[in-house]
């Protein structure tokens, strides 16, 4: 039973670690936020946007309004990459409205 347990948790990590790579691929490897859920994920919907958190970082559904407003694309960084290893899809985001 045991052996079940840690090969289900062993699959689970690595499959994990696959899509957080892919994802990373999908964008080109551009700089940005790592998380767990993605901006646009159900899960990631659930809960609020937390950017300023260390313990536990979401995007959340407004995460480009709070970006804006916190003056997150400074350094002259305009287009930043959220790429989530546990659910939701890799994205892109740029800091023009226009353009999205």
């Amino acid at each position: 039973m045991i052996d079940a347990i840690l090969g289900f948790v062993a699959f689970f990590a690595l499959s994990r670690l696959y899509k957080f790579w892919s994802g990373l691929k999908t964008v080109g490897y551009l700089p940005g936020i790592r998380c767990a859920l993605g901006a646009r994920s159900n899960l990631g919907a659930l809960f609020g946007t937390r950017l300023d958190s260390t313990l536990f970082f979401n995007p959340g559904s407004n995460f480009i309004w709070e970006m804006q407003r916190h003056d997150g694309f400074k350094y002259n960084i305009d287009i930043i990459s959220v790429v989530p290893w546990l659910q939701g899809d890799p994205t892109v985001y740029v800091s023009s409205m226009e353009l999205m």
